[in-house]
């Protein structure tokens, strides 16, 4: 299942990125205002298409290949935990990613929790480690902090949020990239000025169509 939705997702996202690319090479055939525009109008929808995309496919398994080093930008977090060492375990479930921060935010490492692309929850458990309880499977999965995992076994009810609202240092430019509402913000964005202003060139089009005797 995991493999068709990734399968799935990687080609609606090539596709997607693919026609606002040909847009935006065939936008250098416009006069140089509309061409701007209409570049601007397509690199918004690639980079929003890209972070929406890129958190699915990451959160069921095509983005395993990315090293414990690599941070994905976090942004405003919740269900945020406090380790006793006083490392932060922070969730996103976008992209099914576990994160570990220091005391005063620094990123440490990172790695993708198997949630099935689902929600899940953090708790701390004994000697620093993270107790994940995910939504789809029903399965408490345990951590050590530094990514390995230790042990995996059915629960019995998923567990309430005990963790904390947080926002993680992040660049504003990687905004887009926190959250699946921003991305598609961008996604919007880009298709209204696309729309807006190919009505206005075709309109003023017409108008000049109709001056010529």
């Amino acid at each position: 299942m995991q493999a068709f939705s990734l399968l799935l997702e990687t080609t609606m996202a090539l596709c997607i990125v693919g026609a606002f690319a040909i847009t935006f090479v065939q936008s250098r055939t416009k006069p140089w205002r509309q061409a701007i525009l209409t570049g601007v109008a397509c690199l918004l929808a690639i980079v929003g298409a890209v972070g929406f995309f890129g958190a699915a496919i990451s959160a069921t398994g095509g983005l395993n290949w990315l090293p414990p080093t690599f941070e994905w930008p976090m942004g405003r977090a919740s269900g945020v935990i406090t380790l006793d060492n006083g490392m932060h375990a922070v969730p996103h479930a976008p992209t099914g990613r576990l994160q570990i921060y220091s005391a005063d935010w620094r990123f440490i490492r990172g790695w993708r929790v198997d949630a099935s692309g689902g929600v899940f929850r953090l708790r701390p458990g004994a000697g620093n480690q993270i107790e994940v309880y995910t939504a789809r499977g029903d399965n408490r999965l345990v951590y050590a902090v530094e990514g390995n995992l230790l042990s995996k076994e059915a629960f019995g009810s998923y567990p309430p949020d005990i963790g904390a609202i947080a926002y993680v240092p992040t660049r504003p430019w990687l905004w887009v990239f926190t959250s699946p509402f921003y991305s598609w913000l961008f996604v919007a964005v880009g298709l209204i000025i696309l729309i807006f202003f190919d009505r206005g060139g075709k309109s003023k089009a017409g108008v000049n169509s109709t001056d010529i005797p």
